[in-house]
């Protein structure tokens, strides 16, 4: 057996150990590579047989490269199981982040994994001193932050320092108290800076659900039925805000200022769509309620849909002479200067043209049919 015959024995033998290995599918990358080194060994040995063939034995071998030694093999073999590690490593890293909802802080540490380190101690001392980390993680994590802040100042006064929880178990606390506050109204206990502020004060998931169900249990048992009927009255508010009330009555009178304002202000826009006869749903509604221009003037809103209902007929109409599909919702997009309302305004013009077309000029519609439309004052 020659050198290169030899060399294509030795990376058979390595492709098969490789195999082997793969089982799990963790070194399909270190396979290929052998793969692609074995297809390379494989070319190299028929070149030289082929010069052999022809009389080119005398001395160097033509431009046939020499084949790598006993010492180059084992080192290639070396790397190779090295970067499988690494790639291993980098997996079951992957999944723990993912997992926590952690993937903002995976490329800090997918560098120094790649860089050779070879546990999560030693990876962690890395990105402890890894100012864009400790940034990103901060960001995830901000009660961490607080906690660090706050026992500076306990050690400069002798107090004992206050535990910080571990990403997964932060993560685990989030759920919890994200639990414990079902049934109040999303959005008020459930934030960041709420979790935020239970993890610092160190109050129990247990404890938040306790406080809540007591809230609970008194706006739906023990409360004035009349109170209860003038809070709905005066402020639409429901059992679950009231509830809220009860637990947190600074919090929670905030947000339903805030939300009374958007709910009176969705009304208004509602009302003006009503008296022009134009259905709208909530959700427009309320979106259109959103620019004060009109969610807290009714006459200005009532002039916009006027504006919808002069066109509205004319709108369906050439969508239906052109095959295509018009809503008054794309209307009211366009007259309330709503998200998408550049394209209405695009889709009208080729409406009108196409119009314009299949009457020789003159719109069977009315020339300006869909150009009524009047801004508020």
């Amino acid at each position: 057996m020659n050198p290169w015959e030899q060399n294509v024995a030795n990376h058979e033998a390595m492709m098969r150990a490789e195999m082997a290995r793969n089982r799990d599918g963790s070194r399909t990358g270190a396979v290929k590579h052998i793969i692609n080194q074995l297809n390379q060994a494989r070319r190299d040995a028929a070149s030289y047989a082929e010069q052999q063939n022809s009389g080119g034995s005398g001395g160097g071998g033509g431009n046939t490269p020499a084949p790598p030694t006993a010492a180059e093999i084992a080192a290639e073999r070396a790397r190779l199981e090295e970067q499988a590690r690494v790639n291993q490593r980098l997996k079951e890293a992957k999944v723990f982040f993912t997992t926590y909802g952690l993937d903002k802080l995976w490329s800090g540490v997918e560098k120094y994994i790649r860089q050779g380190y070879n546990d999560m101690a030693t990876v962690a001392g890395a990105l402890s001193r890894d100012k864009a980390y400790q940034e990103a993680y901060f960001e995830r994590f901000p009660a961490v932050q607080q906690i660090r802040e706050l026992n500076k100042q306990r050690q400069k006064d002798g107090m004992p320092i206050m535990a910080e929880p571990s990403p997964s178990t932060y993560v685990e606390l989030e759920k919890g108290y994200r639990r414990a506050v079902r049934g109040l109204p999303p959005g008020l206990f459930d934030t960041v800076d709420s979790i935020t502020e239970y993890i610092v004060n160190d109050v129990a998931p247990t404890e938040v659900q306790e406080r809540a169900l007591i809230a609970k249990n008194y706006i739906n048992y023990d409360a004035n039925d009349s109170i209860k009927t003038e809070l709905r009255r005066l402020y639409g508010m429901t059992n679950e805000e009231m509830a809220a009330y009860v637990l947190d009555p600074d919090r929670t009178l905030g947000y339903v200022e805030s939300l009374y304002e958007k709910r009176m202000a969705t009304a208004t826009v509602a009302g003006a769509a009503n008296t022009a006869g134009i259905s709208v749903s909530d959700a427009m509604a309320a979106q259109v309620g959103g620019n004060d221009v009109y969610g807290r003037s009714y006459g200005n809103s009532l002039a916009q849909f006027n504006a919808v209902a002069d066109v509205e007929d004319a709108y369906d109409k050439l969508g239906q002479l052109s095959g295509v599909n018009t809503t008054t919702d794309e209307l009211v997009s366009e007259q309330f200067g709503l998200e998408g309302a550049a394209d209405v305004k695009k889709k009208k013009k080729k409406l009108a043209s196409a119009e314009r077309a299949r009457f020789g000029g003159k719109s069977g519609v009315g020339r300006n049919s869909l150009s009524s439309g009047r801004k508020a004052q």
